[in-house]
Parts: C-alpha cells; sequence; structure tokens
C-alpha cells in the first residue's frame, strides 16, 4: 500500500508540474530528484528507480494520449512513418523514455539523500 501511495504521489506531482505552462519540458526531472531526496523509500521498503520509472512510463503514455487528439489523431501516425515504426511501439518507447528520465531522477535523488550507501539497483 506503501508502494502505491508513492507511485501516486509521484504521478500526480509531476502531472501537476507539467502543467504549469511557464516551466520547461524537463522540470518533472528535477522534481522527481527532489522527491527521491526527500521520500521515505528506505524505511518503506519501496524500490526507488521502479516506483520512479512506473510514475513516468504512465505519466508520458498518458499524456501523449491525452495531446493525440489535439493534433487531429495524426501525430502519433505521422511519427511512427516517419521513423519507420507502428505507432503502437513508437508509444512504448515515448513511455521507456519517460519512465527512464524520472526512475534516474528519483533513484539519483534516493541516492544523494542516502550517501550513496545503496549500491544495487533495485526493481
Amino acid at each position: 500500500m506503501k508502494t502505491v501511495a508513492l507511485f501516486l504521489l509521484l504521478l500526480i506531482a509531476s502531472a501537476a508540474i507539467q502543467l504549469l505552462a511557464f516551466l520547461p519540458w524537463w522540470s518533472f526531472a528535477a522534481l522527481c530528484f527532489l522527491l527521491g531526496a526527500t521520500l521515505p523509500f528506505r524505511s518503506w521498503n519501496a524500490p526507488p528507480f521502479g516506483i520512479g520509472f512506473l510514475s513516468g512510463c504512465c505519466l508520458w503514455i498518458g499524456a501523449t494520449l491525452w495531446y493525440q487528439p489535439s493534433f487531429g489523431e495524426s501525430l502519433l501516425a505521422s511519427l511512427g512513418q516517419n521513423f519507420g515504426v507502428p505507432s503502437f511501439a513508437l508509444l512504448l518507447c515515448i513511455g521507456v523514455l519517460g519512465g527512464l528520465l524520472s526512475g534516474l531522477a528519483v533513484y539519483a535523488g534516493f541516492l544523494l539523500s542516502n550517501g550513496g550507501v545503496e549500491r544495487r539497483l533495485r526493481l
């Protein structure tokens, strides 16, 4: 239950900061870094990279699907055609990229707050 709470907190906080139009697109990574440094991952025995990856992946896939109708349902299809991949594969690549960015930011914040004690990556 605590892991779900951490996941939802990261997801909602990242989505809220992305709604602020005056911040750059990468501002969610700074927020994930700060949350990774302050949230109790170690005491709750929760994997920081896994939670960060899952929340970033869900956020980026959800944002892509949310903004897709604004572009006339053709954005993913045209990008997929340019890269030579189907639009579903492009959507998964977008999710993996967002997941890696937020997962690494959360994990870096976690390592900073713990003095780099955690040496192996827990998923």
